[in-house]
This record gives C-alpha cells, sequence and structure tokens, in this order.
C-alpha cells in the first residue's frame, strides 16, 4: 500500500469502527452519517486488502488483521494526537508575549541568547525582581517565570538550576589598592553594590567578610548596572559583581576585571515558577529555551 496517496482522515473512522465494532455507533462517535461510516469502511477495505469487519449473525467481529490493527491504532493514534498538540503549543507559544523578573546582571547573560531562540514573532518582557514571591501575577497570567538566586521559596514552588555563578572585582586602572591587592587593601577600599531589588547597602560580599571579622564602607547602591562603569571611572571605587557579567563590560570600558582577594563562594542561578503553570505546555516550552539560553551563555 502507498501511504503517500493514503487518506489519513480515515484513521479515526478506521480506529471507532475496530473498537465499536458497529458502523451505526461508529458513525456516532465520529460525526458522520451513518452512509459515511460504510462508504470509508468500503474504502478502508479496499486500501488494507482485508474486510476488517465481518458480520457473523447480530454482530460484526473483528479479522486477524482488524485484531491486530486494534492492538496497535489506538496507541499510535493517541500519540500523534500529543506530538501535534505540542507542535501546536510550540507555534503558539513563540508567537506570545513573555514576561520574566531577573536581575539586570542575569538579563545582561541570558536575554540576547534567548531573545533568538524564542524567535522574531515573540515579544520579551523583563522585570526587576520582586521583594515578594509574586504568587499572584502567576495565577493572574501576569508572569511566566523568575530567575534569580538565594530566594527563600515554599515547597509548593518549582525551580531548576541554570548555571553557576562566582565573582569578580571591577576597578579603573591606577586605583590605590591595586598597589598592594590582598584582603586588607580590599576592606579599607571604598566600594559601590547594585541591589536588585533596591536600597540594600550590603550583601553576599558582607556576609563572607563578616566570617572574616571583617567590613567593607559601601559609599554608592544602584539597583540597575546600568550606571556602574561610569561610576567606577568617575570615583576610587571597588565593585563585586557576578564573573559573566564583569567580562562583557571590563574591556568595553576600560575596568580592570580582577580576582577577589579572598574565599567568596560562588551561587547557583535558577528558574522559579509557581505549581500553577507546571503543566502548561507553552510554559514547559519557554523554560526550555531559558535551559538552551542559559547552556549557549555558560
Amino acid at each position: 500500500m502507498n501511504l503517500n496517496d493514503f487518506d489519513m482522515n480515515l484513521l479515526p473512522v478506521l480506529r471507532a469502527l475496530l473498537e465499536e465494532r458497529s458502523v451505526t455507533r461508529a458513525s456516532r462517535r465520529v460525526g458522520l452519517t451513518q452512509g459515511a461510516t460504510s462508504a470509508a469502511l468500503a474504502r478502508l477495505r479496499s486500501r488494507l486488502g482485508d474486510e476488517l469487519l465481518l458480520r457473523e449473525g447480530r454482530q460484526m467481529n473483528l479479522t486477524p488483521v482488524g485484531r491486530g490493527l486494534l492492538q496497535r491504532l489506538p496507541a499510535l493514534l493517541d500519540e500523534l494526537r500529543t506530538e501535534l498538540a505540542v507542535h501546536e503549543a510550540e507555534r503558539l507559544a513563540a508567537k506570545r508575549l513573555w514576561r520574566l523578573r531577573m536581575p539586570d546582571f542575569v538579563a545582561a547573560t541570558l536575554v540576547p541568547e534567548l531573545q533568538s531562540r524564542l524567535g522574531p514573532d515573540a515579544q520579551l518582557v523583563v522585570l526587576p525582581p520582586s521583594n515578594e514571591l509574586p504568587l499572584q501575577e502567576f495565577e493572574r497570567g501576569e508572569l511566566d517565570l523568575m530567575i534569580g538566586s538565594r530566594l527563600p521559596l515554599p515547597p509548593s514552588w518549582l525551580t531548576r538550576a541554570l548555571y553557576r555563578e562566582d565573582w569578580l572585582v571591577l576597578v579603573r586602572p591606577g586605583h590605590p589598592a591595586l598597589k598592594r591587592w590582598d584582603l586588607q587593601a580590599y576592606a579599607a577600599a571604598d566600594h559601590a553594590l547594585v541591589s536588585p531589588r533596591g536600597g540594600a547597602t550590603v550583601g553576599p560580599v558582607d556576609e563572607a567578610l563578616d566570617r572574616l571579622r571583617l567590613r567593607r564602607r559601601v559609599v554608592l547602591s544602584l539597583a540597575g548596572i546600568a550606571a556602574l562603569p561610569p561610576a567606577l571611572l568617575e570615583r576610587p571605587l571597588l565593585a563585586t559583581v557576578p564573573r559573566r557579567w564583569a567580562l562583557q563590560v571590563a574591556g568595553r570600558w576600560s575596568l580592570q576585571a580582577l580576582e577577589p582577594p579572598f574565599a567568596l563562594p560562588g551561587y547557583s542561578v535558577q528558574m522559579i515558577w509557581s505549581a500553577s503553570i507546571q503543566h502548561s505546555a507553552p510554559h514547559r516550552w519557554l523554560r526550555g529555551q531559558v535551559i538552551a539560553a542559559a547552556a549557549a551563555a555558560a
């Protein structure tokens, strides 16, 4: 049999006939008239070279070929229907507007690669981190994904690690601390800090310094990264920032990127989402694109 000219629309009718063993019941199931279903059965018999259903007394029984098809066809059609549904969900997902919350540092790493993966028909809105878990935003469809780190989460929330991040120190050439780059020079300098949620003057760096019984003086706290490089050129400050972003901007702004002069633990950057969208096909597609973008950017 040549499948190139086989009418695939006959397959749901074939399944109904094999499972119902009745033209009348099969016609009601697929929404055709009884005459159209009988005509479809005749075409199937001709194309498959088998009677498929034989009348024996007041009932119709399956031929051996019919029984063999009944064993395999439902699973194959269900699998095909699932694949087509996933394909349709992905096609529609690539055309929708996506809203993600993430810090500037993470956006600088992920967004260029993610944009290309979402495709030209998608819209991407990147929002700053929230001070509270935005459960209502997820439930109202106003948020599709969060990306961040060091967030206390209830057990019902779901996460997936994207990559590990650590730290570099950005400094302008000629900074006094460069004369003797050690822990004492680092702690004695003035510092700039980026607080993604705004307002903070301490962060993970200060936690590490506390363990060494040291403190630093933060004289500038910024909610975003855009103003940080020019600020470092204007004043003799140190800024301890994620490595990936530091490497992006150091050469562009003629800044030096140095290893911290003390042990500073790294951290995991994660996707975070509500259980309410766990099984949404478009959101599964989005999370897959973010995972791929993170792997490419790493």
